[in-house]
């Protein structure tokens, strides 16, 4: 008898526990890196969109897309719990700030004074993280 409080315990603290791998918050809180195979038709349709990429032909073109892939692929992004969020790429690493709105719909980010930013969340989960912005696309992966 004095086992059945904690046997009706038992599935509130599953739910509990179900409820915060769901957490966005808990899932972003991670270091991420672009997904290069993700990213090529996005590269490949922005540098199509360019006269001198577009006039190349096709094996110079595709050189010129795996160049802007590897120019991106190193760019990492850290997202901690406490809202800080550090972008490391090739030339610089930045610290700013980043939340989400209240649906989680969307990421807002600000670096130092410059004004918000705000990222459209597409797919949001442990393995992947796909955000829109001014009509571009961004892959990322968990960084290993």
């Amino acid at each position: 008898m004095k086992y059945i409080p904690i046997l009706l315990m038992l599935p509130f603290s599953i739910l509990i526990a179900e409820a915060q791998k769901n957490d966005p918050h808990e899932i972003i809180s991670r270091k991420w890196k672009v997904n290069k195979e993700a990213m090529w038709p996005v590269m490949e349709k922005m540098l199509n969109e360019r006269k001198e990429v577009s006039s190349l032909n096709d094996e110079n073109r595709i050189v010129a897309i795996q160049t802007a892939i590897d120019k991106i692929a190193s760019n990492t992004f850290e997202y901690k719990p406490d809202g800080t969020l550090i972008t490391t790429t090739s030339k610089e690493k930045m610290k700013g700030k980043w939340r989400f709105n209240k649906e989680f719909t969307e990421i807002i980010i600000k670096y130092g004074e410059n004004p918000d930013k705000t990222y459209k969340v597409i797919e949001l989960k442990k393995d992947a993280l796909h955000l829109t912005v001014d009509d571009k696309s961004l892959f990322l992966i968990p960084f290993e």
